[in-house]
């Protein structure tokens, strides 16, 4: 490993395996699943989440759980760095379903009768 060069998705990938085993299976795949270890320094550690909000749950929930899981496997103390970075596939649904929730922006056009329109009722 070259100087200033920390990996220490191991010691991530354990600790979350650890945990998931600790939680109930329902908030093990609502909060744990999608927490991704992007990269670390010689004491941080950075982790892609989905939203502001779902870093803000996690924070608040398992952060102090999280460190000190890591802190047990690996015997140093952690800065956690959470990066809200949208997944593709978040991104894919969302644009899918406002697609259906619109549905004019398919381009095809519907009669006014079939629209629902309260004033053409």
């Amino acid at each position: 490993m070259a100087t200033g060069s920390w990996d220490y998705s191991m010691f991530w990938n354990e600790a979350i395996d650890r945990i998931k085993q600790e939680v109930s299976p329902q908030e093990a795949s609502m909060w744990f699943e999608n927490l991704q270890y992007l990269d670390s320094k010689e004491s941080e550690i950075r982790i892609a989440v989905p939203s502001s909000f779902y870093r803000d749950q996690v924070k608040q929930r398992y952060l102090s759980l999280i460190s000190e899981t890591l802190h047990d496997l690996s015997g140093k103390t952690f800065t956690l760095e959470f990066v809200v970075q949208p997944s593709k596939k978040n991104t894919a649904s969302s644009k899918e379903t406002k697609q259906q929730d619109n549905p004019s922006s398919s381009g095809k056009k519907i009669p006014a009768a079939k629209r629902g329109h309260a004033q053409l009722k």
